[in-house]
Parts: C-alpha cells; sequence; structure tokens
C-alpha cells in the first residue's frame, strides 16, 4: 500500500488509491521505494505479517501506525453514529437523515479507504 500526501493550495490530500496520482509523480514514488530489492530480514518480517493477517478472523483490515492491522467490523460505528449526529443538528426537518448523504458524508470524513458498500452495510446493522 503507497499513501501519498500532496499539497493543492493549503490544503494537504492524502491518496488512497494509485488512479488519483499523476503518472510522473507515481514514476518518482516508485523508483524511491524500489531503489534496492528487499532484505531476507524486510522480507521474513513482511511474510510475517501476512500470515498473521491471513489467520485473522476479524473481517475488516485497516492501516494504523504504519500497519495493516485486523479490526471487527464494528470498528466505525461510533463515527457513523456521531456524523448522524452531526447532519442531524444541521437539518431543518429533525426526523429524518437521507442514508446516501450520511454514506457519502462517513466516506469523506474518515481516514481510510472504505467502500460505500460496507458503510451502508454497517447502517443498516444499526
Amino acid at each position: 500500500m503507497i499513501r501519498f500526501t500532496r499539497e493543492l493550495g493549503k490544503k494537504k490530500y492524502t491518496t488512497f488509491v494509485t488512479s488519483e496520482v499523476m503518472p510522473k509523480q507515481f514514476q518518482a514514488i516508485y523508483k524511491q521505494i524500489h531503489k534496492s530489492p528487499l532484505t531476507q530480514h524486510e522480507r521474513e518480517d513482511l511474510e510475517r505479517e501476512w500470515l498473521a493477517l491471513s489467520e485473522s478472523r476479524e473481517p475488516l483490515r485497516i492501516w494504523r501506525n504504519g500497519r495493516i492491522q485486523s479490526v471487527s467490523e464494528i470498528y466505525y460505528d461510533d463515527f457513523i453514529v456521531n456524523r448522524a449526529k452531526k447532519l442531524h443538528g444541521k437539518t431543518k426537518t429533525k426526523d429524518f437523515i437521507q442514508a446516501t448523504r450520511l454514506i457519502g458524508e462517513t466516506i469523506e470524513r474518515l481516514d481510510q479507504q472504505v467502500g460505500d458498500e460496507f458503510v451502508e452495510y454497517r447502517l443498516k446493522k444499526l
């Protein structure tokens, strides 16, 4: 996983997928990362990390503290509920919030790449 942060004006943007990076920028990142092959120790560390992840029964993986970590599917539930409360406070009618708006607001404010299908699934479970 490559996370690339760039500045546009005064804002910083973190790229989650390579299609968001211009080809010349991606080429520079690739060259910097692949200056030399992995050492035996680095390869073994990655292998151990993969084995641990593949044995995990948690259905969701996030990027935290520079590593991939498995978490339960309820990991973002509090975040979704808090977004709903904030949206509810901003609406004129206090009895209804469109699910698509809540899903979009949630995805926009997460610091992880999470699909709308997953947020919709969690919203239905809540």
